[in-house]
């Protein structure tokens, strides 16, 4: 089994029963998970600038973030620790060190560098003002995932002691009623993280509440028959994948459905179970090492995307034009993912890895 450094802790403990480390699947898992989320910024770029069908853009944005952030937090889940017996004010240390430390440093870094690489952002250059940026800063409006991310940690390390069929069917609920019963103020200056929070908290409480078990069946799944598991694993990928296509072709095409917090709650689940299953079968293959490069260094390639993605865009367009869409997607994607899963690992050999996580001394 490999061990290898991640946005959360790599092992979980589970009161009587031997430490489990993650095998490379939960990179892969991760690593095409953090590509999906460049793919989906680099189609609300070109989708901005009028440069990709409505349709299919609506069709795949709905597709794309219907499952990868639920992810992300599921797969935190799985190595929170909650059971371990680390106390709950070094497990919020930690969190802090991994999560809030790159938030703040990077936002900085950003706004920094924005009177340079502003013009090639969706959002543009636009004049800098001090009151609006701490307002960001402090409702989580910048690179909200390490923000919220830290928040679910926070709340799963805070109430690790409470019954976890309780504490999922309290987060269930606060999710259908965020979805659907009512709506919050959008004035409020926390709205959109309380909303964010909500709606990823389910899928953390049951990758922390449940690792065991499930980190159980994975280990089961690698002694049997690999022919075997290999075609039943293809069958049940193909099954989940047509599955949550369909579920996305029906909350983006009828409204009457778009509301609803179940069909959005299984579409993420659909989704979860087809990521795993699909980096099971990925393991066994050479992509399988690419990506699993890249679920590693997830954390930087989320902080370092937005720098190369709108300048691979630009230059692909002088280059090819701005009818190469296809391309230029691909382009923007992969090499994106790609320099930044480098600049990853030539900061760790440089022993830099302190833009990325706050080196804590080790007890």
């Amino acid at each position: 089994m490999k061990q290898s450094e991640s946005i959360s802790p790599s092992a979980q403990v589970k009161p009587g029963a031997a430490t489990i480390t993650r095998s490379e699947m939960v990179d892969i898992a991760k690593g095409i998970a953090i590509i999906l989320v460049v793919y989906g910024h680099v189609m609300q770029g070109m989708d901005h600038r009028g440069l990709v069908s409505r349709s299919f853009h609506l069709f795949s944005n709905t597709l794309v973030y219907s499952f990868h952030m639920p992810a992300f937090f599921f797969i935190a889940g799985l190595f929170s620790r909650l059971d371990s017996k680390t106390s709950s004010v070094d497990l919020l240390k930690r969190r802090s060190a991994q999560l809030l430390w790159p938030y703040v440093l990077w936002i900085c870094i950003y706004q920094a560098l924005h009177p340079i690489v502003g013009r090639w952002t969706s959002g543009g250059e636009k004049p800098f003002h001090l009151a609006a940026f701490l307002s960001d800063v402090v409702s989580g409006q910048g690179m909200w995932f390490l923000y919220a991310l830290f928040l679910v940690h926070a709340i799963g390390i805070l109430t690790r002691r409470v019954n976890r069929v309780l504490i999922f069917t309290l987060s269930a609920i606060a999710y259908c009623a965020i979805g659907s019963l009512f709506s919050l103020n959008p004035d409020f200056l926390f709205t959109a993280i309380i909303q964010r929070v909500v709606s990823n908290l389910p899928f953390f409480v049951i990758g922390s509440r449940w690792s065991g078990e499930i980190l159980d069946q994975f280990e089961c799944y690698l002694s049997e028959n690999a022919a075997v598991r290999w075609g039943r694993t293809a069958l049940v990928a193909v099954i989940l994948c047509g599955l949550l296509a369909t579920l996305a072709w029906i909350k983006t095409s009828w409204s009457l459905y778009s509301w609803s917090p179940l069909l959005t709650f299984g579409a993420a689940i659909d989704g979860i179970l087809m990521l795993m299953v699909v980096s099971r079968l990925l393991e066994e293959a050479r992509a399988g090492k690419l990506l699993s490069l890249a679920g590693a260094a997830s954390i930087a390639v989320f902080l370092l995307h937005p720098f190369a993605q709108g300048f691979i865009r630009v230059v692909w367009a002088q280059l090819f034009g701005t009818g190469a869409v296809v391309s230029s997607v691909l382009a923007q994607t992969l090499v994106t993912v790609a320099l930044a899963t480098l600049a990853y690992f030539l900061a760790k050999r440089a022993k830099a890895t302190w833009l990325f996580s706050y080196p804590l001394r080790q007890h």
